[in-house]
């Protein structure tokens, strides 16, 4: 069952429904603000702004795998798709997930490293005098 629409096609599969945009600059252009969105909320001397948009795709994926579990249950076991099935797909759809935290993980270390060399130059100047 397809559908087209502006700018996206729209087509059923076994998860439910997944759009696919046929402007693939749209998509790049917003992977990209996404990463920068989440480089800037990283960098931060907080450290929860940056779990924010990780935790917003995180429950977007999740919210949708439920409702398409929920509303194609009985479509699922019909078709003998296991839990382990289930399973590797949600692992699939959280993949922008795990690169927005892999981005976190990367800014914070990278933060936590340049206050320590900044704590280690005022000790070592504190030692000069």
């Amino acid at each position: 069952m397809e559908a087209a629409c502006v700018g996206f096609d729209v087509s059923v599969s076994v998860t439910g429904i997944e759009m696919y945009f046929e402007n693939k600059w749209l998509l790049l252009f917003a992977a990209v603000l996404a990463v920068l969105l989440e480089i800037w909320l990283a960098r931060g001397e907080r450290w929860w702004p940056g779990l924010l948009l990780p935790g917003a795709v995180l429950l977007w994926t999740v919210g949708g795998f439920l409702v398409s579990y929920g509303m194609a249950r009985a479509f699922l076991e019909k078709i003998g798709i296991s839990g382990l099935m289930l399973v590797q797909l949600l692992l699939r759809n959280n993949l922008p997930t795990l690169a927005l935290l892999a981005v976190y993980a990367l800014c914070r270390w990278r933060r936590r490293r340049g206050l320590r060399r900044a704590r280690e130059l005022d000790s070592m100047r504190v030692d000069d005098l």
